[in-house]
């Protein structure tokens, strides 16, 4: 079974991170979440993937450079979402398929936070490959170069 999924909207991180699966998320200052929410429906190509109405996902690919067409993949999920794994991943992999058929990236990138529990796994899934570990050893980094 696929999530119905449709386009992110900058409100939808006000249902997210609240019940986000990582805690440093849930800590993030509400007037931040406003700000990080219209942010990324400026910057990004997105959807948000909903159970039973209600968001519990949100995935997409930020544009960093539309001259060199870099991305940087950002995803949110929600406590909920672990309860239908395998739906959420069929249906982040379509979402992942969609954004990079939307914009001509040719490298996307993501960095992960090392400890939180799947991340590394859906990033290899939608295939990025490790490149580094961040100097102060909290994040992953992590790249997929689109062949076209």
């Amino acid at each position: 079974m696929l999530l119905p999924f449709r386009e992110f909207k900058a409100e939808d991180l006000e249902i997210l991170i609240p019940n986000s699966i990582d805690p440093e998320m849930i800590e993030t200052p509400v007037p931040h979440r406003k700000i990080w929410g219209e942010f990324l429906q400026k910057t990004s190509v997105a959807y948000t993937g909903c159970f039973e109405g209600i968001p519990i996902m949100a995935a997409g690919i930020r544009i960093v450079n539309p001259i060199t067409k870099k991305g940087e993949a950002w995803t949110y999920f929600t406590r909920e979402a672990q309860m239908v794994k395998f739906s959420v991943m069929r249906s982040y992999k379509l979402m992942f398929k969609y954004v990079l058929e939307a914009c001509d990236f040719k490298t996307v990138r993501a960095s992960v936070r090392i400890g939180l529990p799947g991340a590394d796994t859906l990033v290899r899934h939608m295939g990025l490959k490790r490149v580094r570990t961040m100097i102060n050893g909290t994040h992953d980094y992590y790249v997929l170069k689109v062949d076209k």
